[in-house]
């Protein structure tokens, strides 16, 4: 059967896996991070085109299973993320598909063998956490640009705004994967990995911490 996303993410879940990715580290999300102005229009540039293959085919190259992980995932429903960031999430993981996974990984996903155990985890450790950090970078810097009561009050808002989704986004690129190994030994299968992060107390305590760095930097250090 085509691989859904729905589905896979929950098989996903419901495994305890090790991290395979310790200190794992995208190219791609690093060259987002030096654009903080507009990561989707890099993003959905490298992510695969739609192909011709006619609707309901099972999937038959590499870039079919991207297309169908792509259209899956922007279809959640998902209030935590705003539609951009959703997409640069989608774009993102249908891009590393491309870029980590084989053909033969993907056909092999839902499996219930011992290589598809191994497919799933690359799949998640490899392909999906390294998307958190353009994600939570391009939702920070717009949330913060677009607070009315951060633009009435700070006059160097924009420059704060870009520090603090800097660091949101450095701060994912180096601790998603223990995020993610975490949530998946507390078993966390009712919780979308990224939301599970979102609502956690440490990314409330983290986005203050750059948000107050980057003000005493950039409004009063000065």
């Amino acid at each position: 059967m085509p691989v859904s996303v729905k589905t896979a993410l929950c098989l996903l879940l419901l495994m305890g896996v090790t991290a395979l990715a310790a200190g794992f580290q995208s190219a791609k999300a690093e060259d987002v991070l030096r654009n903080p102005v507009d990561p989707l229009l890099e993003l959905l540039d490298e992510a695969p085109q739609v192909s011709d293959q006619p609707d309901g085919a099972e999937p038959e190259t590499l870039e079919d299973f991207a297309n169908q992980y792509y259209f899956n995932c922007i279809e959640r429903d998902d209030h935590l993320l705003d539609e951009e960031s959703l997409q640069i999430l989608c774009g993102c993981a249908s891009a590393k598909i491309i870029e980590v996974m084989e053909l033969q990984d993907m056909k092999v996903l839902e499996d219930k063998t011992n290589e598809g155990e191994l497919q799933r985890s690359r799949m998640l450790f490899f392909v999906y956490t390294p998307c958190f950090e353009p994600t939570i970078k391009a939702l920070v810097h717009k949330q913060c640009i677009n607070n009315d009561k951060v633009k009435s009050g700070l006059k160097y808002y924009k420059k704060i705004c870009a520090c603090s989704s800097d660091g949101m986004g450095n701060f994912m690129r180096d601790k998603a994967i223990d995020y993610m190994s975490g949530s998946l030994r507390r078993r966390d299968a009712d919780k979308e990995p990224l939301r599970a992060f979102m609502e956690s107390r440490a990314y409330e305590e983290q986005s203050r911490y750059y948000m107050n760095k980057c003000i005493q930097l950039h409004e009063y250090a000065r």
